[in-house]
């Protein structure tokens, strides 16, 4: 499973599920979604079937770094590419503008891993 760790302000890991199921119904409907979708050379006709949850998790991690914050973990299932692209360019873009930039931050150690890499 690939994970994905966040510093979360705002929103409740209650409402983030709502927003991503809410989101998830919506793929195949959603004009913005689709227009967004094609750029970014993703098929949804390729999304495997199933609730969101099931495929997309989140879990809390534990608290985060600031003050008031939560560190969760969204969970994607092992070889599911499309669902990375899809939580990469569709859901968390729209997420973070339904809450705000700074209401999803990528936890530091992550991206420090990332550059390493490069």
């Amino acid at each position: 499973m690939a994970n994905f760790e966040y510093e979360v302000s705002g929103p409740s890991l209650h409402q983030l599920e709502e927003s991503l199921d809410e989101l998830w119904a919506s793929l195949g409907t959603d004009r913005d979604l689709m227009r967004r979708a094609e750029v970014a050379r993703i098929n949804l006709k390729r999304v495997p079937p199933g609730e969101r949850a099931r495929l997309i998790k989140l879990r809390r991690k534990g608290a985060g770094f600031e003050p008031g914050s939560t560190a969760v973990v969204v969970g994607i299932g092992l070889g599911a590419k499309i669902l990375r692209d899809i939580w990469t360019h569709l859901l968390l873009p729209r997420l973070r503008k339904k809450y705000g930039a700074d209401a999803l931050k990528e936890k530091e150690a992550k991206k420090e891993k990332k550059e390493k890499k490069s």
